[in-house]
């Protein structure tokens, strides 16, 4: 009767050999998925968190944050909007890419946004992350449609307009940016809300560089000093009123 020879066996210690590097793997895998999502946009942002509930760390919360997260990250569209739940838990989010973005610059950034977000604001009950070319944000409060002063992220150059031109910067400024609200509002025949203009600055800092501005409508206001152009479901850019080269505002 022929005998039936059995495998050879595995050592312990190959086997912990194999599986550290089988996780090597993985993780240079996955590393390179990510970066190759990121590679085509800036990695860097900003995010606002705000602080825990205990209705945004409950599981009906959490699922339902999912699924907004699930379905916005799925959709093809520059801009959309989602929401899941009933009160106390229901969660309301939305994105918007860029004007100027590519269809797959848009998908990349929201993808990364949506990941991103849950692991820098953990249970957060309002949270808002931004990217240079789209920006995410989710709330336990409906804030669609609506023009709210915060969350909001402040951006600046470091480089300031200093002297005598000063003055003068702030003009060309304002008046670039009075300009461009006009011609974002008015929308292409497209029907999308999205402008950018250059502006030549002549005095002893050169060049004062694109501005721009993307929503799907506007209103304008005035808060504490500086000159918004606020958008509805929309990315807000302005310039402050002192001698800063560039500055952001972003209110979502």
């Amino acid at each position: 009767m022929a005998s039936c020879s059995t495998p050879p066996l595995i050592a312990d210690s190959d086997k912990a050999i194999f599986m550290a590097v089988l996780r090597t793997f993985l993780l240079i895998v996955v590393f390179s998925f990510q970066f190759a999502n990121s590679s085509a946009q800036e990695l860097i942002f900003r995010f606002n968190c705000s602080d825990v509930s205990p209705d945004s760390k409950s599981y009906q919360y959490q699922y339902n944050l999912a699924g907004v997260l699930r379905t916005l990250n799925s959709s093809d569209s520059a801009f959309n909007e989602s929401s899941m739940g009933e009160s106390p838990n229901q969660v309301y989010g939305l994105y918007l890419c860029r004007g100027d973005a590519t269809d797959h610059i848009c998908r990349s950034c929201v993808h990364n946004a949506t990941s991103m977000i849950v692991d820098q604001c953990p249970y957060a009950a309002d949270a808002l992350i931004v990217y240079e070319y789209c920006f995410f944000r989710y709330s336990n409060v409906s804030f669609f449609g609506k023009l709210e002063s915060s969350p909001i992220i402040y951006m600046w150059n470091v480089e300031n307009i200093t002297g005598t031109s000063v003055g003068s910067f702030e003009q060309v400024v304002n008046e670039t940016m009075m300009e461009i609200t006009a011609e974002a509002a008015l929308g292409d025949r497209l029907g999308q809300k999205f402008a950018t203009k250059k502006t030549n600055y002549t005095a002893e800092n050169g060049t004062l560089e694109k501005e721009k501005i993307n929503g799907d409508s506007y209103r304008r206001h005035s808060c504490n000093g500086w000159f918004c152009v606020s958008l509805r479901h929309g990315r807000t850019l302005l310039q402050k009123k002192e001698s800063k080269e560039q500055d952001r505002c972003i209110i979502c």
